[in-house]
């Protein structure tokens, strides 16, 4: 690779580092002990295991499994946990910014479209440098890095790599179990319209197997405290959770909107032209929807889980719109002001009323109804200016 090639990832490496330890410095970490129920407490049971504490392996269900990230915490020199997950995920932050950089890259979207898209992907409230300031004790940070490393390897079909880090992305969150089943099923459709071996039906079934396998052998040797927990159970309690409240939908459609702002309206659009078969793009599609169907069944935090599909669904948004420079433009300036980058998140952990105004899915009445003005006032502003944009662009005479 030239210097000339090399000069958007050191760029997007120095922004990255600026922004983590601005943040950093900037917004302050929550004291997750002061709530057993954090998801912090469970990592670093997990962290202290691996430095050796002899107390028995018990954390909560649906975390206990997840040990990469403390593990590799672990291996910091000294036994400062917060000093030492900032590290970690502050290298895995960095490692997803230059990631999908490359993604958009290799699916030929603009580059100023890539460098505004990233903007907003490095300032988001949830996304991989604000929470890791607010939130170091967390493993989410390496799930954006993984995602594009299991599309792009996928694609170009090297199945024995995909098959070899599978057991470390299932170590770190068990969600590539279900983007490994989205893939099989894929392969397999694949196989239906084209008769084609790619991508191998046979390759992704033993991709599968090895996940089920790392899953069974996790929860064997890394056991929850409550055995009688199981993620088919977790699953039925959230579809039920959400066909008992239906206004839970509305609220889900709203964290989609809090996650990327007014980009989802790129597709609201006439004469989205859709080519199932180029580039493959229908595979980010289906991937996109797996992420959206997962965040429904992953738990009520739901902005945090949408986002987390960040690389798939911002792709499939840019791929389906295939926006205008104004129209683009104009989403990214309303998106940006929407993540409030100058605003320090407060501490959920002492004041959830003040922190749940961020997130729809959990909003007082009040907050709920501001976020529904602001999706509403976001949708006009975006008719307005396509409106008056293809005005004055129909308005001009053509070359003579």
């Amino acid at each position: 690779m030239s210097i000339r090639q090399l000069t958007p990832y050191i760029f997007l490496l120095l922004i990255g580092l600026t922004l983590a330890f601005f943040y950093h410095w900037y917004q302050p970490a929550i004291d997750y002990k002061t709530n057993l129920l954090a998801d912090a407490n469970g990592y670093e049971k997990i962290y202290n295991f691996f430095q050796g504490d002899p107390t028995p392996y018990q954390v909560r269900f649906g975390i206990h499994n997840r040990i990469a990230i403390p593990f590799l915490a672990s291996l910091i020199p000294g036994n400062d946990i917060e000093k030492s997950f900032f590290i970690i995920n502050t290298f895995f932050a960095l490692l997803s910014f230059l990631a999908i950089y490359y993604l958009l890259l290799y699916f030929k979207i603009r580059k100023l479209y890539i460098f505004l898209i990233l903007s907003f992907y490095a300032l988001h409230w949830v996304g991989p440098f604000r929470q890791n300031a607010i939130d170091p004790v967390n493993v989410d940070m390496a799930v954006y890095g993984f995602e594009v490393l299991f599309l792009l390897l996928f694609l170009r079909r090297k199945y024995l790599i995909l098959l070899l880090i599978t057991p470390v992305a299932i170590a770190t969150k068990e969600l590539f179990l279900a983007l490994i089943i989205a893939l099989l099923v894929i392969s397999y459709i694949q196989y239906l319209i084209s008769k084609d071996e790619f991508p191998s039906f046979k390759w992704m079934a033993g991709i599968l197997l090895v996940g089920i396998i790392t899953k069974m052998t996790l929860s064997h040797y890394y056991t929850s405290n409550s055995a009688e927990r199981n993620s088919l159970m977790m699953i039925a309690f959230h579809l039920s959770e959400l066909a008992s409240n239906p206004r839970s939908v509305f609220r889900w459609f709203l964290a989609v909107f809090a996650a990327y702002g007014a980009f989802i309206f790129l597709v609201f659009k006439k004469g989205i032209k859709w080519k199932p078969n180029k580039d493959n793009e229908w595979i980010i599609h289906i991937l996109s929807l797996s992420v959206l169907a997962l965040s429904v069944i992953g738990g009520i935090d739901y902005t945090r889980l949408i986002f987390l599909g960040f690389p798939y669904i911002i792709l499939s948004i840019l791929l389906l719109s295939r926006p205008k420079i104004h129209g683009f433009l104009m989403a990214f300036c309303l998106s940006i002001v929407l993540t409030r980058p100058w605003e320090v998140l407060p501490d959920p952990l002492l004041d959830m009323t003040l922190y749940n105004k961020w997130m729809p899915e959990v909003s007082d009445r009040p907050h709920l109804a501001y976020w529904s003005i602001a999706i509403f006032v976001c949708f006009v502003i975006v008719l307005i200016g396509r409106f008056v944009f293809n005005t004055k662009s129909n308005s001009r005479p053509a070359p003579e």
